[in-house]
């Protein structure tokens, strides 16, 4: 079971509580509630018998009735029942609510669980661009995941630059170089048909990125010193990849 489906079916079972509050206890909606929110911390913490065990352990009934000596004297009103049993949805709802707390802080969240799972078995490499991969994968295993990401958008750079040197003579470099390459007035490398308007927004938003990955991803961690997690690396790992994929793609002009 996900993070977030463990929260939806925790968060439900609490959000019903102040309305079995307000019915008399015993009810049908009662037992249907305690019957599904047993099975539901049955299937978040399957190898944590305590959690269901400590939810089942809630008393609905009076003191008095709990006793081990009580022979069922005695005058225990209903509004005594009524008071136990609200006490106890209370109860309850401080459990689940601990269970949320724990989910939430203890629990990983679903892509960062799975990423890191994709990339030890190698599945990661298969989708990065080859380019890509040769220069940030020793990085990104040795955990140098910043110096990865670096490593990857300047491979990205390095491609714009030889194409662009080598149609027009210019020797460019960052947002100015991809500006200039990817220019709708007059562009040195075409990523679709600017003839057509569908072409010409393709071709401005992808130089938009291609600026944008060397102004605000690049050059941060070129000129300091950034740390950033795994799965923050393999997500740019994927901008770098799709970047290069698009310069496959692409049509240098005469």
């Amino acid at each position: 079971m996900t993070k977030s489906e463990a929260l939806a079916k925790l968060q439900k079972a609490t959000n019903e509580i102040p309305a079995l509050q307000r019915i008399p206890r015993k009810v049908p909606e009662f037992e249907k509630w305690l019957r599904d929110t047993e099975v539901a911390i049955k299937r978040i913490f399957p190898d944590q018998t305590d959690h269901v065990q400590e939810f089942m352990d809630v008393s609905y009934l009076p003191g008095s009735i709990r006793r081990p000596n009580f022979r069922g004297r005695g005058g225990t009103s209903d509004r005594e029942y009524q008071a136990a049993h609200v006490r106890g949805l209370e109860r309850a709802n401080a459990i689940l609510q601990s269970m949320i707390t724990e989910v939430h802080e203890y629990w990983k969240d679903e892509s960062a669980a799975a990423m890191p799972l994709v990339a030890g078995a190698g599945i990661l490499w298969d989708l990065i661009h080859p380019e890509i991969a040769k220069v940030a994968r020793t990085r990104f295993e040795s955990n140098h995941f910043a110096d990865a990401i670096e490593a990857a958008l300047k491979e990205v750079n390095s491609a714009v630059k030889a194409m662009v040197k080598k149609a027009s003579g210019r020797e460019l470099d960052g947002a100015g170089l991809m500006t200039t390459a990817f220019s709708l007035q007059n562009p040195i490398i075409e990523l679709d048909d600017i003839s057509t308007v569908s072409g010409k927004d393709t071709q401005q938003g992808y130089m938009q990125i291609f600026a944008g990955a060397m102004t605000g991803i690049r050059n941060p961690k070129a000129h300091t010193n950034i740390s950033i997690g795994e799965t923050r690396a393999i997500h740019l790992l994927f901008l770098a990849s799709l970047l290069m994929y698009k310069l496959n793609e692409a049509r240098v002009l005469p």
